[in-house]
C-alpha cells in the first residue's frame, strides 16, 4: 500500500507521480513551495503516524516480529493483488525484510485491515541490491539513523 492507492489526498497533497526510476509524492509546505518526498519517507511517515486501520495493524504486526515501527523505515508498501500488500522494511540495524500482508476477506475495509496477517517474511539483507527494488531500498537505508 502506498499513498497513491489507499490514502485520500489531504489538502496539502497536490500530486503523486511515478517517474521511470522513482516514485515521489509532492506536498505543499506552509509557504506553498513544492517539496518532493521519497517513497520511503512518505511510507515511513504513514507507518509511524497514520490513524488508518491498515497502518495501525501493520505497526502491531511488525511489533510481533520484533521490528520497532518508530525506528524502522518502510521502504515501500503497495497493493500486490486484490487482498494483499507487498512491503519492504529496513530495520534500525539495517536488515532488509520483504513481506506480504494478506488482508482479511470479510467485512468493510476497516475489518479487513484488522484481520490482516503477514504470511511471507523474508530477510533479503544479503541480496537486496539484486532486486528490482534496489533503488528504493538504497534510499531507505540512507534514512536509517547513523547512516
Amino acid at each position: 500500500m502506498n499513498v497513491r492507492s489507499h490514502m485520500p489526498l489531504a489538502a496539502h497533497d497536490v500530486e503523486i507521480r511515478r517517474p521511470a526510476d522513482e516514485r515521489v509524492s509532492t506536498a505543499l509546505t506552509g509557504d506553498n513551495l513544492p517539496v518532493a518526498e521519497s517513497v520511503p519517507t512518505a511510507s515511513t511517515r504513514l507507518l509511524r503516524g497514520s490513524d488508518e486501520p491498515l497502518f495501525q495493524r501493520l505497526r502491531a504486526l511488525l511489533t510481533e516480529r520484533d521490528v520497532d515501527s518508530q525506528t524502522a523505515i518502510l521502504a515501500d508498501f503497495f497493493p500486490d493483488d486484490v487482498d494483499q500488500e507487498f512491503g519492504l522494511v529496513v530495520t534500525q540495524d539495517r536488515k532488509v525484510i520483504q513481506f506480504v500482508l494478506h488482508l482479511g476477506r470479510l467485512g468493510d475495509l476497516k475489518r479487513q485491515a484488522a484481520d490482516a496477517v503477514i504470511c511471507e517474511w523474508n530477510d533479503i539483507t544479503s541480496r537486496w541490491d539484486a532486486t528490482p527494488h534496489a533503488p528504493t531500498i538504497r534510499t531507505a537505508l540512507d534514512l536509517v539513523p547513523g547512516s
